[in-house]
C-alpha cells in the first residue's frame, strides 16, 4: 500500500527582493508626475479610466426639451418697384439683344427707343432687328396691378404688347406669341425679361442680387403658406400647390436665355419677386372654394354644455352619503 503525502507545497516566493519592487513603484510615480498635469493621477486597481478627452462641465437643463423652432413668419410682400428703377436707362432683351427704352411723360411712362431682335422669315437661323417705332414714341397705358405690379400696355402696330415693371427690368408679355414684320422680313418674339446688360451685372452687384433673391424666395414661400392656410376645399388647395409647383420650371423658361445667367442670378432674382408679389395679391382677394365661389369664414363651434351629474343619495342635504 502506497502512503500519500499531503503536506502543502512551500509557496513560490517572487525573485525579485522587496527593496527593487518598492524602486520600480517610486519610478513609475514618478514618471507619472513628469508626464504632464493633465496625466497627474494615480491609477488605483480598479479604478475607471480617466476620460481622454477634456473634461467639460455638464448644463443643470441638460435633461430640458429643445426650444421648438420659430414658425415663419409672414412679414408682409415685397417692396413694389416704382418706375423709376426703369426709365431713362437701357433695357436689353435677355441682356443682349435689341433695345427697350422708357421715359417718363406727365403721370404715364413713353416707350421712345423699341429695337427689336428676331429671326428673318425669308432666311431660317439668319438673325434680323425690327425699328419699330417709326411714328414716333409710344404712350404706354397704365392697367393697374392685376399681379401685383405695375403694369402697362403698349398699342405697338402689328403687335400689341404688354410688361410689368420690376426692379431695374420689365417682363414683357405681348398678346401674340410671335409678331411678323413683313416689311422688314422679320419674325420677333419680345416676351421675356429686359433688363440691364449682363456685362454689368457682376462683383458686387451679383452678390447684391444673391441676397435679393434669399429675401425674395423667403417671402414667396411665407406666403404660399398663408394662401393655402386661406384657401378651404381639397381641389382648391391642390390648384394653388399645383400653380406654385409649376413657377420653378416656368422660371428656368424665362430665365434660361438670359445672358451669364448662371453667374449672376439677376432674372431669377426679378422673377421670383414677381411671384412674391403675384402670391400677395392672391392674399388680397376673398379666399375661394372649390367651385370657385367666395368661401364664407367659419363660425367658432360653440361647446356643449355637459350634462350636470346626477346627486348621490344623500348629498347635497347635509346627510352623509349613503352606503
Amino acid at each position: 500500500m502506497i502512503a500519500l503525502d499531503f503536506t502543502p507545497a512551500p509557496a513560490v516566493r517572487s525573485p525579485a527582493p522587496r527593496a527593487l519592487r518598492a524602486k520600480l513603484i517610486a519610478l513609475s510615480i514618478a514618471a507619472t508626475l513628469l508626464s504632464g498635469p493633465a496625466q497627474a493621477q494615480l491609477s488605483l486597481p480598479g479604478a475607471a479610466p480617466p476620460p481622454a478627452g477634456p473634461m467639460t462641465s455638464v448644463p443643470l437643463d441638460a435633461g430640458a426639451k429643445p426650444k421648438p423652432k420659430p414658425k415663419p413668419k409672414d412679414d408682409g410682400p415685397v417692396r413694389a418697384p416704382g418706375e423709376e428703377t426703369v426709365v431713362d436707362r437701357s433695357l436689353l432683351h435677355n441682356g443682349y439683344a435689341g433695345r427697350l427704352e422708357l421715359e417718363r411723360r406727365d403721370k404715364s411712362l413713353a416707350v421712345v427707343k423699341l429695337t427689336l431682335p428676331g429671326d428673318a422669315m425669308s432666311k431660317a437661323g439668319q438673325a434680323c432687328k425690327v425699328e419699330a417705332l417709326t411714328g414716333g414714341p409710344i404712350v404706354a397705358t397704365a392697367v393697374g396691378k392685376p399681379k401685383g405690379l405695375a403694369r402697362y400696355q403698349v398699342a405697338l402696330p402689328g403687335c400689341d404688347f404688354s410688361f410689368d415693371v420690376l426692379d431695374g427690368a420689365v417682363r414683357v408679355e405681348p398678346a401674340q406669341r410671335v409678331c411678323e414684320f413683313a416689311a422688314a422680313d422679320c419674325r420677333v418674339d419680345m416676351s421675356g425679361l429686359w433688363g440691364p446688360p449682363a456685362a454689368s451685372l457682376g462683383g458686387e452687384r451679383a452678390r447684391e442680387i444673391e441676397k435679393t433673391r434669399a429675401r425674395a424666395e423667403a417671402s414667396m414661400r411665407a406666403h404660399f403658406k398663408t394662401l393655402v392656410g386661406r384657401t378651404s376645399g381639397k381641389d382648391a388647395v391642390k390648384l394653388v400647390a399645383r400653380d406654385q409647383a409649376a413657377f420653378s420650371s416656368q422660371r428656368e423658361m424665362v430665365c434660361r436665355d438670359y445672358q451669364q445667367e448662371n453667374k449672376h442670378g439677376f432674372c431669377g432674382s426679378r422673377v421670383t419677386e414677381a411671384r412674391a408679389a403675384e402670391l400677395w395679391a392672391l392674399l388680397g382677394a376673398p379666399a375661394a372654394g372649390a367651385d370657385g365661389a367666395e368661401a364664407k369664414p367659419k363660425k367658432p363651434k360653440k361647446p356643449k354644455p355637459k350634462p350636470a351629474a346626477a346627486p348621490v343619495a344623500g348629498q347635497g342635504f347635509g346627510l352623509p352619503p349613503a352606503f
